[in-house]
């Protein structure tokens, strides 16, 4: 592929990031990092080192769903930028409830 062939790809593949569905993928969790996010890896072996755990609040109080490493991961890209959040857990390995915060 040339240049310009290439120059043509990115800028269709941020026009249709910009227009078109936000992305639900499946991953596979690799790690679980200090600040409750994760990492995780796609289908076609690229890495995100900082997937946001979905958490549940009302009232003050919060419940998060930490996945077990090696399993299985729904994941959502925020606003068609390049962060995610988890959707969906095939394992959970911790559960972290805070209360009256």
């Amino acid at each position: 592929m040339n240049k310009e062939d290439a120059d043509i790809k990115t800028q269709l593949k941020h026009f249709a990031a910009q227009f078109g569905p936000a992305s639900i993928l499946p991953a596979v969790v690799m790690a679980v990092n200090e600040d409750d996010t994760i990492q995780i890896k796609f289908s076609d072996e690229s890495t995100i080192e900082d997937c946001r755990l979905k958490s549940v609040v009302k009232d003050g109080n919060k419940v998060l769903l930490i996945p077990a490493v090696a399993s299985n991961v729904l994941v959502g890209r925020i606003d068609n930028s390049d962060e995610y959040v988890v959707l969906s857990i095939d394992e959970i390995s911790r559960l972290l409830l805070i209360i009256g915060m």
